[in-house]
């Protein structure tokens, strides 16, 4: 089974991509990443204190008893300045978000490095190990609010 594949253009927005008239086919993880990061996963008390902001996937209640969410908390993030505390934070969130490939068994090993670039974006790069041992990877760019363009 093949998920739909979602794919970044080149001005970092992401989109169900078209093979004539079907949906194309992603043979990897194209969908499952960012699908993975960008699903927004709810966030703790601690991170958001007005129980009205911490947002969520609302069919993550579908997961409720076994204590599993779809997504990650990179949102947290999204008005933070890039410092290293964000960097560090980006990159233990996106492994997060990860997590349930481990836990399903299509990963043996995932690896994240999360890099900034100017001011306002960060790139995570992802290594996934296959069941099979093939490394495969994949480079997500993600920009940060731009706050100048609102005021």
């Amino acid at each position: 089974m093949h998920d739909v594949l979602v794919k970044q253009d080149e001005n970092g927005i992401y989109d169900l991509v078209l093979e004539g008239s079907d949906f194309a086919s992603a043979e990897g993880f194209e969908t499952a990443i960012p699908v993975s990061y960008f699903t927004d996963a709810r966030a703790a008390t601690v991170q958001v204190q007005n129980a009205n902001r911490r947002r969520g996937w609302v069919g993550n209640i579908l997961y409720a008893e076994i204590e599993r969410e779809l997504g990650g908390l990179l949102w947290v993030l999204e008005q933070a300045r890039i410092i290293s505390d964000t960097i560090n934070l980006a990159k233990s969130y996106a492994e997060g978000s990860l997590q349930w490939m481990l836990e399903d068994g299509i990963a043996r090993f995932i690896e994240v490095k999360v890099e900034q670039s100017g001011t306002r974006e960060i790139f995570i790069y992802t290594n996934i190990t296959t069941i099979d041992n093939t490394v495969q990877r994949y480079v997500t760019l993600w920009r940060l609010t731009d706050l100048t363009r609102t005021i």
